[in-house]
């Protein structure tokens, strides 16, 4: 509680609210978006969809959107490219580690390891990543994202696990 009242004392003093000061550190999430694409943060209120089967509530959602494109989905439909990066507490990876590869004999939105930063372990899911749609055409509409988040988050080769951030 007192920790709580300090933090808030502080954010006050410097002239931003409490929940700015806990996304600051999620601000480079934002930052590297590049021209064309969308960036919201999302520290409360999550939707079940948001992050895998499976999964812990996280501490925050990254959603990416680039309106400006589109593709066409599995039914031949046209979407916008999107992903949703969920984000955990870096002291967490050996679980969530775990949960990727125990959860990988299911089919609907399993897990799947994305990277990690010093702070934060970052899974995303099958749908969470242009809703699942993996074709040429799809990759193809994610390329400047994934170059610009290759700036801040980094693929443990280590896990044995995949990454959407993989070259």
């Amino acid at each position: 509680m007192f920790l709580s009242v300090l933090l808030s004392s502080f954010a006050i003093i410097w002239g931003c609210s409490e929940d700015e000061a806990r996304e600051e550190p999620l601000l480079i999430f934002k930052e590297v978006a590049p021209a064309g694409w969308e960036c919201s943060i999302i520290t409360e209120d999550f939707w079940d969809f948001q992050f895998p089967r499976f999964a812990d509530t996280p501490v925050a959602v990254i959603v990416y959107k680039n309106p400006a494109r589109e593709f066409n989905d599995w039914s031949g439909r046209k979407i916008n490219p999107w992903l949703f990066l969920d984000l955990y507490p870096i002291n967490q990876k050996e679980e969530l580690i775990e949960l990727i590869i125990w959860s990988s004999i299911f089919s609907s939105n399993i897990p799947i390891y994305f990277g990690e930063t010093k702070d934060y372990f970052i899974i995303t899911g099958t749908l969470l990543y242009n809703g699942g749609a993996h074709s040429a055409e799809a990759e193809a509409s994610m390329n400047d994202l994934l170059v610009a988040l290759r700036k801040i988050i980094r693929v443990n080769k280590d896990y044995g696990l995949h990454s959407f951030l993989d070259p």
